[in-house]
């Protein structure tokens, strides 16, 4: 009987992708550069690789619909709840704090399996997945991945968090749609997110620009996503402009003082940590108060409205799936006279 193959060495791949860095480019896609979905030579078996900009490719060979998966990092999880194949996912990292419908009614069919730095391996050899789908955040792979391919278990990175557009990474649907056999039903769904959300940036692109400062201080310092960031797309996108943000994708750091003098010229204040109220937002810092946005109208925003008791925000989960969604938000948001839609993932601060 075929089965899934996994190469449990990374491939060093010919491609060439932008930035100049040897890695899978994206060919056919319309939006992801980092990963191929093709057929082996011989027509039978459908063939993913994903590879980051640093050259090395990781590549899976299906033969026949995987019926169990570990997803070690939730964004995944919605894909597989699109397509209705929530079912195959039997263990995940992080479990109390999934929102995704689907994979919630499982119950105990679904196992938590730890995290990057403290996976339960015993749990992941236990449920003998086909496939453990991982991700990676910084510049290696995480030792885990490492230990776990040591011990048989077959590992496939994701790098979908390595795309900057909002439309890349929803993009990777497809990948993880054909894992599972329903990549026809991902193309359709993919297609129409691409829609909906190019029909939204198409109506504010000759829009009066609105000025958005954006987070809080965390672990102090308060950090501004970059002009080529995912966030900083999904900005531009709705029709507005992030304060202080520097050129490249990196975030980079102000102070306290200079978001003071930054909120002189904001509409908006985007993403204040966790909070869900303008006077918890007030009492985080002695200095917030004198921002001059807080005393505009509608002007203090969150993504928590989707969030659940351990702490989970479905923002970064099904949102990641549905950028459609979370630029209406941003366009209902920045453009109230433009768009009357209800949110799905923002409140108000009020």
């Amino acid at each position: 009987m075929r089965r899934l193959i996994i190469p449990l060495l990374l491939i060093i791949c010919s491609c060439t992708a932008r930035n100049g860095s040897e890695a899978v480019t994206g060919e056919g896609n319309a939006y992801a550069e980092l990963f191929e979905i093709s057929k082996t030579a011989d027509g039978d078996d459908m063939l993913i690789s994903i590879s980051p900009a640093d050259g090395s490719r990781d590549t899976l060979i299906i033969s026949q619909p995987v019926t169990k998966v570990v997803c070690m990092s939730s964004t995944h999880v919605p894909a597989f709840d699109a397509v209705g194949a929530d079912s195959l996912i039997r263990g995940v990292s992080g479990l109390r704090y999934i929102s995704t419908p689907g994979l919630l009614q499982l119950g105990d069919k679904v196992s938590e399996v730890g995290y990057d730095e403290l996976p339960d391996y015993e749990k992941i050899i236990s449920i003998n997945p086909d496939v453990v789908l991982a991700s990676q955040t910084g510049a290696s792979v995480p030792a885990y991945v490492t230990k776990l391919r040591s011990l048989g278990v077959r590992v496939f990175m994701i790098y979908d968090n390595f795309e900057n557009h909002p439309l890349a990474r929803a993009e990777y649907i497809r990948p993880l749609a054909c894992i599972a056999g329903h990549l026809d039903k991902a193309d359709s769904l993919f297609n129409g997110i691409c829609g909906r959300y190019n029909a939204i940036a198409a109506k504010v692109i000759d829009v009066p620009v609105k000025k958005v400062l954006m987070n809080t201080p965390y672990a102090d310092q308060w950090f501004i996503p970059g002009k080529d960031s995912y966030m900083a797309r999904f900005i531009q996108d709705a029709g507005g402009e992030i304060l202080g943000s520097k050129e490249g994708r990196e975030s980079s750091v102000i102070s306290v003082e200079q978001a003071l003098t930054l909120s002189s010229q904001a509409d908006f204040w985007l993403h204040p940590g966790t909070l869900r109220s303008k006077d918890a937002l007030l009492r985080e810092h002695p200095l917030f108060a004198s921002f001059a946005v807080t005393d505009k109208p509608h002007s203090l925003w969150n993504n928590t409205l989707r969030s659940n008791e351990a702490g989970g925000n479905d923002f970064w989960e099904g949102g990641a799936m549905h950028p459609d969604l979370v630029l209406k938000d941003l366009a209902v948001i920045l453009h109230p006279e433009l768009f009357k839609e209800e949110l799905t993932y923002y409140l108000e601060l009020e």
